[in-house]
This record gives C-alpha cells, structure tokens and sequence, in this order.
C-alpha cells in the first residue's frame, strides 16, 4: 500500500500528523484505464443516387461538420437526430451523406 502511496508529516504544535496522499487517480482513471478502443469492421453501405461519400474536414459544433466530397465539392453536413451522441464522428472519418435538391453547399449526413 505505501509504495502506491506518499506519506506527509504534518506538525501541529506537539503531535505529529501522518496524511497518506494518493499517487494514482480516483474511479475515473479507472474507468479509463479498462476502456480500450478496438477497431470495429463495418459493412461498407453504397451509395445510391442522392447520395455520396465524403471525408470529414472540420468540426464546427452544433452537430455541423465540413466535408470534402468525392465529388471534389466542399459541403457543410449536418449530423442527423438518430446519430446524434450515439455514433461518435472525427475528424478523418468517411462517411455517407444524402444530397439535398433544393441546396447543393449543405447535406446530411446518413451513416459512418
């Protein structure tokens, strides 16, 4: 236990205080320590039509994100309801976008 741990001496006019002061974190660094990130292999889902594929240039916050399409367009995406603090997105990754009709600069994006 005390090579985990180290040991203050406290005086406080006669007596003598021992504080063990911890080295390592609380439950947190823990938690953190099990938590081990493993690469997952997904089904690669095609596009059709209205759809396109792009790769994620920019976090800009309110569940919005640059994109650089396959198309060779820069777009602004919006991360869909469904997605939305389930399925972490950063920057780098490719994901798959729905085109909308009616404005060509912004798209929504389907699935990572």
């Amino acid at each position: 236990m005390f090579n985990l741990c180290k040991i203050i001496y406290l005086k406080n006019k006669s007596n003598y205080y021992i504080m063990v002061v911890k080295k390592k974190g609380g439950n947190k660094q823990k938690k953190k320590k099990n938590n081990v990130s493993e690469e997952i292999e997904r089904e690669l889902i095609f596009k059709t039509d209205d759809q396109e594929y792009a790769q994620v240039t920019k976090l800009l916050g309110s569940c919005r994100l640059e994109l650089q399409c396959f198309d060779g367009k820069t777009r602004l995406g919006h991360i869909r309801g469904t997605m939305r603090k389930k399925v972490w997105i950063t920057v780098n990754d490719l994901v798959l976008i729905s085109l909308r009709e009616f404005e060509d600069s912004k798209c929504d994006i389907i699935d990572k």
